[in-house]
């Protein structure tokens, strides 16, 4: 049987920059008020699933090692080191670590409005 990762574990572990079992490693992320941006890197061992789930902002995701198999909207894609994939806002979607490396992303969190990035960043927070 597959590890899960449930929809609350990803968020604690990439808004609270906490360790948990699926990163080899704490998330490092970067925020800037000025440009409503967080930019985030992630790492997750295979056979990690998340749930199903969006966000309200627009997220530009690289994988920089690994392969996923990603789920976006009703349609599979797989990802491979180096490639790009765009979450628009409010964009169902799920990925699974294929394979026998390690995913690690890079992920741009661009928000539409203050109000919307000063609520993420008090989440990040209250964790």
């Amino acid at each position: 049987m597959k590890p899960t990762l449930k929809l609350t574990d990803f968020a604690i572990s990439h808004i609270a920059n906490t360790k948990i079992d699926v990163h080899q490693r704490t998330p490092e992320i970067s925020i800037s008020k000025e440009n409503l941006t967080i930019l985030a890197l992630f790492e997750y061992e295979p056979g990690i699933i998340t749930d199903d789930h969006f966000h309200e902002e627009l997220r530009i995701v690289i994988l920089q090692s690994g392969m996923v198999r990603f789920f976006l909207n009703g349609s599979q894609i797989t990802m491979e080191k180096g490639e790009i994939v765009n979450i628009l806002p409010l964009a169902h979607h799920s990925f699974e670590v294929i394979g026998d490396e390690p995913a690690r992303f890079c992920e741009a969190m661009i928000f539409r409005t203050e109000n919307a990035f000063d609520a993420f960043v008090k989440l990040v927070e209250k964790k």
